[in-house]
């Protein structure tokens, strides 16, 4: 696939693993971090010891504590920041957002005081045309697990099926066998129905089994 230009918001350990993970696939990866510590390491050692500690990261990944510097020019969006302070980065990322870049969710969890899921704070907080294309990407995964290569699978929502096809392009890895599979489902309780590509069973080959693949295995 055509190398794409991504910019993933948070450094967390989830965070640093999907920009490890596509900077790895050939992308051209900002990964946006407010803490200079985090940005200070992965420039000097390669590697996030805070939150993923003992991973190597791709040595094209770029990192920045600058949010337009990593939103401004994107094709894609990550969203991956804490949950309880998702609205808060994405209202300062808004303004540098490009017109028509893919918006994909990817924290874990629901803003604890309004019980919004991830999917509602980012409509509540960007434009309608912003989240126009907003795509949902959720689990069975752990950071630890794809940031080692272990297979894994995730589902990726939308609304349309056209904008979460090259999003689970772009998150497509070779332990997973194609082609993804549709279903009517979504990945958010309360967010109603979707266009879902879940990557089929990953293929285990050589490599050890992960806490994901059985889980997806039965």
């Amino acid at each position: 696939m055509t190398a794409t230009r991504v910019g993933v918001i948070g450094s967390g350990s989830w965070g640093t693993a999907i920009a490890g993970l596509l900077a790895g696939q050939g992308h051209d990866v900002v990964l946006w971090s407010f803490e200079e510590g985090v940005v200070g390491s992965i420039r000097d050692t390669g590697r996030n010891e805070k939150y993923l500690e003992g991973v190597t990261l791709p040595p094209s990944l770029q990192v920045t504590t600058d949010i337009a510097e990593a939103v401004s020019e994107a094709d894609v969006v990550v969203s991956v920041s804490p949950a309880q302070f998702v609205a808060r980065v994405m209202a300062d990322a808004a303004p540098y957002l490009p017109e028509g870049a893919l918006i994909v969710s990817a924290s874990k969890g629901i803003e604890t005081k309004s019980l919004r899921t991830m999917d509602r704070v980012l409509k509540d907080t960007l434009s309608e045309a912003a989240t126009g294309n907003l795509v949902v990407l959720s689990g069975p995964s752990f950071a630890a697990e794809v940031a080692r290569n272990a297979p894994t699978a995730v589902v990726v929502a939308s609304r349309s099926e056209a904008d979460a096809a090259p999003a689970g392009e772009i998150l497509y890895r070779p332990v997973h066998r194609p082609p993804p599979r549709r279903d009517g489902g979504s990945p958010s309780p309360f967010a109603g129905p979707r266009s879902c590509w879940l990557p089929a069973s990953p293929d285990l080959g050589e490599a050890p089994p992960s806490d994901a693949a059985r889980s997806i295995s039965g």
